[in-house]
């Protein structure tokens, strides 16, 4: 029997959980419109400076399923605890006190080292820097379509890993389940600001984050305590804006939200000097504001699977999950599929 080809779309974390429980039952191929892996596991190189992780921070580990994908990475030394310590902080009072103790992990010179570990040694075609625009359900088929009208290929099954309101646009007209589309529009997301900044001087704190309160700055981390991520002398910060807060400022007000959060966080470190270099990037879709009673979606006669971390909330193990527990969902209907075919 030919091996059913399987379109994913998004290469993040539950995109890759989903091909690496797949690969050897089926013909995989991961369309990204990015430049590269991670989806929000994604780090900023900047010449000169270092990298920025300017999405998820760090993850963690509580399942055992995760534990079991982890163990090659971390005996290899490419995914590894982050030990600089963590604090919480009153942006109002100043009071602080330590966070949660860990381990809190991180991978080796970019945030993305977990998802290629989880590709690696996979047998599937990447498509890279490839939108996938629109998706045609006809004769048991879903036909991709791309942004500029190229026919990308048609497929047995589809998952996708995108945030709600991008995969109920995908998915207009073409799912038979008819409160599907609606019920993914009425996922309510918040947007995340973040900007980078470099000091080239090194200021009075130690830790290596901050959970902030009663600010507009939710998280703050300093990018050069992370291994392989600094090139230069001085200071690398990643702020996170809340995302109420982030909401009340678009994509086009960066020039204005740049200041406001660098000053909101020379207030919170204590320092006066400017710093050497500012930029920042907009998550229009960073965090669902509420989890959702299952942890993947599938429905079986158009063989179609949604996964990602707005499913059991934005931890980067929810991620995992989601794309793990749709991936054992799809590993049994390709075995099924294929023991029909034989019988």
């Amino acid at each position: 029997m030919t091996r059913l080809k399987v379109a994913i779309i998004g290469a993040g974390v539950s995109g890759a959980a989903v091909a690496h429980l797949l690969h050897r039952e089926a013909e995989i191929v991961i369309f990204e419109k990015s430049r590269g892996l991670g989806g929000r596991l994604s780090t900023r190189r900047i010449d000169g400076l270092g990298s920025f992780d300017h999405g998820a921070q760090f993850f963690t580990c509580r399942s055992a399923a995760f534990e079991a994908v982890l163990r090659k990475p971390i005996q290899d030394g490419q995914i590894v605890p982050w030990d600089a310590p963590l604090v919480r902080i009153d942006a109002v009072t100043g009071e602080r006190e330590a966070a949660t103790p860990g381990p809190r992990y991180v991978g080796v010179g970019k945030a993305a080292t977990l998802v290629q570990s989880l590709l690696s040694g996979t047998q599937l075609a990447l498509r890279l820097e490839t939108e996938v625009a629109r998706v045609i359900w006809r004769e048991g088929l879903w036909r991709l379509i791309g942004k500029t009208g190229d026919d990308l290929g048609a497929f047995h099954m589809l998952v996708v890993t995108t945030p709600p309101h991008q995969a109920a646009s995908l998915l207009e007209g073409e799912a038979n389940d008819g409160a599907l589309v609606q019920r993914l529009r009425t996922i309510q997301m918040d947007p995340c600001w973040c900007v980078m900044l470099h000091w080239s001087t090194v200021g009075r704190e130690t830790f290596g984050g901050a959970f902030v309160k009663n600010s507009p700055i939710a998280w703050i981390a300093r990018n050069d305590r992370k291994p392989g991520r600094s090139q230069a002398s001085g200071e690398l910060w990643t702020v996170h804006a809340t995302g109420p807060w982030s909401a009340g400022w678009s994509k086009e007000e960066k020039v204005h939200v740049e200041r406001q959060l660098k000053e909101a966080m020379q207030q919170l470190v204590g320092r006066s000097d400017e710093p050497a270099w500012v930029q920042s990037h907009y998550w229009r879709y960073a965090q669902a504001v509420d989890a959702q009673p299952e942890p993947f979606y599938w429905q079986e006669s158009q063989r179609l699977g949604l996964a990602g971390d707005w499913f059991p909330g934005a931890r980067v193990e929810g991620a995992f999950l989601s794309g793990w527990h749709l991936g054992q969902q799809l590993l049994r209907a390709c075995q099924e599929a294929r023991g029909a075919a034989l019988g």
